[in-house]
Parts: C-alpha cells; structure tokens; sequence
C-alpha cells in the first residue's frame, strides 16, 4: 500500500480566493493546526511543516522550493523561494542539523531564479529591474558565501534606445535544478527516504 501524503495543492490554491475558501475550509484548518504545533520527528516533517509555514504567509506570491545538498553533509538542504513581489522576495536556506531545522542563509530581492548544480556549487540566476546576475553558492566553514560570476542588460530597446521589452537572460552551464510548487510537498516524500 502506497504511503498517503500529506494535503497538497488544492487546499493552497484557494486559500487566495476568498469564494473559495469556505470549500476548502477544514483542509486549510488542518494544516494551520499542523503548523502551529510544530513539526513531528524527522527531517520529512520539518521540512514540510517549514514549507506549509512559507506557503501560509498573507500575500506570499513566490512559492517555491527545492532540495539541495550545499553542504555536502548527505542530507539535501531546503531551498524555499518566498515574498510578494519581485522588490521583496527572498530566498531562504534551511538545514536539518541534530533533530533541528535552522535557516542558514537568506538572499534578498530578484526574480526569476533558475539554479543548476555543479560539482560542489550551486550556480543561481536571476533577473531584475532590466538586469540578469549570475551567482556561485558554495558552503565552506559553516557558511554559504555568495560570490557574482558576471552581470548583464536584459533590456531590448528601440534605435532611439527606448526601452521595449526584458530579454531571456544568459543561462549558466549545469544542470537545471527542478523547483516545486510549496502546494506540492511528494517531492520530500520521493527524495527524503
């Protein structure tokens, strides 16, 4: 018999809707009093409880998240994208040390984000307000550093140099991490056996 998992997007996705809400209203109950109680035992559950707590924000547009193993420890972090707008999204790492989850570090402003794994890095791109970064996150001495591998216009403008519209930006090399949806908690399920 297939393990059941935990509720997943349709409790989420109408919580924004007010007309909708009372359809899914016991769900959403459920999991506020998960939340408050805490996460049970295990990094499943810390990290899906740490994710239900991000999804749960008042006028959280950003809600995504992946599994990434920066630390080299065998247990993948939980990297969570989170925030209202592009001016205050965050990124947010967690980690799951001695029966603990502890954010580790936190990268503020930017859209946008794509990520692709290197040998011991992570590389992260972003656009925002008409120009693209690319960054190497890397963990060494207990802490996640931060350093820019190059910058770019993402601007397209006209002959007169008005500005038209955002151009896709330069993709790093390395393999594209996939993100999911924080109303889509089965991949913890999958990855963390």
């Amino acid at each position: 018999m297939a393990k059941e998992h935990p509720i997943q997007s349709e409790a989420f996705r109408y919580a924004r809707l007010p007309y909708e809400e009372k359809k899914y209203e016991k769900e959403l109950i459920n999991i506020r009093e998960r939340v408050k109680k805490g996460p049970k035992k295990g990094i499943k559950n810390a990290y899906i409880n740490t994710i239900y707590k991000e999804a749960l924000k008042e006028d959280n547009i950003f809600e995504t998240y992946f599994l990434y193993d920066i630390t080299k420890d065998g247990k993948p972090e939980l990297f969570i994208l989170t925030g209202s707008c592009d001016a205050d999204s965050e990124l947010l790492i967690y980690t799951y040390k001695n029966r603990n989850i502890k954010l580790i570090h936190k990268i503020s402003g930017g859209a946008f984000y794509s990520y692709y794994k290197r040998k011991n890095y992570l590389l992260m791109a972003y656009q925002r307000q008409g120009e693209a970064y690319c960054y190497k996150l890397n963990y060494n001495n207990r802490r996640i550093k931060k350093k820019k591998i190059f910058e770019e216009n993402a601007f397209v403008t006209d002959a007169n140099g008005d500005y038209l519209y955002d151009r896709d930006y330069t993709q790093p090399p390395g393999v594209r991490i996939e993100t999911f949806s924080c109303m889509d908690t089965i991949p913890i399920y999958d990855e963390l056996k």
